[in-house]
């Protein structure tokens, strides 16, 4: 892993705050951190958009951490992986993985835990998303290669993506905000007009209607 000068010099002062832990001015961090002044103010510019130092003004004006330095616990989370599994040995103490879970699921989460149980350090170093849902790599397509001529050709239908049923009426109240009999079980399913989709109904108790108009 490189670390650009610039990350470097972030990292000691984010350090000579926390050692610190008090207000302190751009001076006294530049020459403590043996960091130019001008390239300490730029940085401390960086670190208080990014949340991570807050600044203050007037007289007793400075900079000092916006999270001090408090042990915390990560919540546990409730994820479902279907799958994970080694893939191969890439380098030196590097692996890599492949891994099929369910929506919310932090792969750099997965990468510390592993790493802890095995007594070790570990972090990711980069991911790929081979599909998500119906959606794969396999399918998408480079953004230099859409044009305004072929970009409707590369559009997948919406209907093709929804896991819902087709519900069968053929009353054209439904259309009109009406809900109507229908024969189906309780649940979401998919609604057209004309043989052209039109959206999404819900059938409830032996009656439906339509609840999203997606064309």
């Amino acid at each position: 892993m490189y670390i650009t000068q610039e990350t470097d010099y972030a990292i000691r002062i984010v350090y000579c705050l926390a050692k610190s832990g008090a207000r302190r001015d751009a001076r006294s961090i530049s020459e403590e951190m043996c960091i130019s002044l001008r390239f300490a103010l730029k940085i401390l510019g960086k670190l208080a958009q990014g949340g991570l130092v807050s600044s203050f003004k007037g007289n007793r004006g400075g900079y000092e951490l916006a999270r001090k330095g408090v042990e915390f616990e990560i919540a546990p989370k409730k994820v479902v992986i279907d799958e994970f599994r080694l893939a191969e040995q890439t380098a030196p103490d590097e692996y890599e993985f492949t891994i099929v879970c369910g929506g919310g699921t932090y792969v750099r989460a997965l990468v510390r835990d592993l790493a802890a149980a095995l007594g070790t350090q570990g972090y990711m170093t980069y991911l790929r998303r081979d599909a998500s849902g119906v959606f794969t790599a396999e399918t998408a397509v480079p953004l230099e290669a859409l044009t305004p001529e072929n970009v409707r050709g590369y559009l997948i239908p919406t209907e093709t993506v929804l896991p819902f049923p087709v519900l069968d009426c053929a009353d054209e109240r439904i259309f009109h905000g009406v809900t109507v009999p229908v024969a189906a079980e309780d649940g979401v399913y998919k609604l057209y007009r004309g043989g052209e989709f039109y959206g999404l109904a819900r059938a409830e108790g032996g009656f439906a209607r339509a609840e999203k108009k997606l064309c």
